[in-house]
């Protein structure tokens, strides 16, 4: 019942069994595979290598895929292939050594693996179009500033000087004659009313700018 697939080869490589994961992965019954060489499910390079191995491995103990877990292709009986987790070890039974294969189907964690690499691939994207965005706003946001900052530093400075000649318009007409005031009424009242409550005006809107 265990989900993965576990298969035992002997020396030659040939199959002696596949527990019902094995087969399902691979798509086939033990009557159809016991006896055949393992190699028939591997895809090429693996097929044609893993004889050489499980040779040279005998023959001076030198381990490629003996006692390892490595990621690999398997072939199933309809010829398609499917990463898998294959971990390998030896034992011995009655005097005979059989080597047993652990495999894990990756499949789905490849599918995930993807799916994740996509979507970190899209947020980066993102992220640049953020920053670029960012980096537009700032641009924006410093030409505004300084296209809008000298004229405004302009009105502040002659809504002071209006200001300043408004003062001296003002002193001079205390100056003139008591019996000419009358005459100049308007003018102050323009002056003291009007128009310093319009130069006001000007001077908190710019400051607000």
């Amino acid at each position: 019942t265990i989900v993965d697939g576990i298969l035992t080869i002997d020396e030659k490589g040939k199959l002696e069994m596949l527990n019902p994961s094995a087969q399902r992965l691979f798509g086939y019954t033990s009557a159809e595979i016991l006896g055949k060489n393992i190699n028939v499910l591997m895809p090429e390079p693996y097929q044609g290598e893993h004889d050489q191995y499980l040779r040279t491995y005998i023959e001076t103990g030198q381990a490629k895929i003996i006692g390892f877990g490595r990621e690999v292709l398997g072939l199933r009986k309809n010829g398609s292939t499917f990463p898998i987790y294959l971990a390998v070890s030896e034992t011995y039974l009655d005097e005979r050594r059989i080597f047993t294969g652990i495999v894990r189907d990756l499949t789905e964690q490849k599918k995930a693996k993807e799916v994740v690499k996509q979507m970190n691939a899209a947020l980066k994207v993102k992220a640049q179009e953020l920053a670029d965005a960012n980096e537009e706003v700032k641009n924006f946001a410093y030409i505004v500033s300084h296209d809008l900052k000298a004229p405004l530093v302009n009105i502040t400075g002659f809504s002071m000087e209006l200001k300043s000649s408004i003062r001296d318009i003002d002193a001079a007409l205390e100056e003139v004659p008591h019996d000419l005031r009358s005459r100049f009424k308007n003018t102050e009242d323009l002056i003291r009313a009007d128009i310093q409550e319009s130069l006001e005006f000007i001077e908190s809107s710019v400051h607000r700018m």
